[in-house]
């Protein structure tokens, strides 16, 4: 992913990455480790610390759910602002949070490998590795 500069893109492909982790691939538990270290490398890259401690991602809608009506009255917001705007708020991009979707695939592939290998493998990342996916989520 050293190829990859907008925000936005890195994060969808993490997400992509995150999605291989369930699907049971050897190919895919062969590069879990890169796998791994993509996107928590994505994580620095697009969360920020919030109020309560904990981290925030900073590309998703702060408001997604803002109706078509709220929309309507914005004087300064043009017809074709709000399509993109409600476009926007039914990307992934925008509207899932990354951390969240990292730790309930985790979680997949705990229950898919079982305790014993998902260990194996927990213990075999790499101390930087690790220590950076400790900050978004339980391993």
């Amino acid at each position: 992913m050293s190829l990859v500069w907008a925000a936005e893109e890195k994060k969808l492909l993490a997400l992509s990455l995150c999605s291989l982790l369930t699907s049971g691939s050897p190919v895919v538990l062969d590069r879990i480790y890169m796998i791994f270290l993509n996107v928590t490398s994505t994580l620095n890259d697009i969360t920020k610390p919030d109020n309560n401690g904990g981290f925030m991602d900073t590309l998703l809608m702060a408001n997604p759910c803002q109706t078509d009506e709220a929309l309507e009255n914005a004087d300064y917001e043009t017809e074709h602002e709000a399509r993109k705007r409600r476009l926007a708020s039914s990307d992934s991009i925008h509207s899932v949070d990354l951390r969240e979707y990292f730790q309930s695939q985790l979680a997949g592939l705990y229950q898919q490998i079982g305790q014993s290998k998902y260990t194996e493998m927990i213990e075999n990342i790499d101390i930087e590795t690790k220590s950076n996916m400790k900050e978004f989520v339980s391993i």
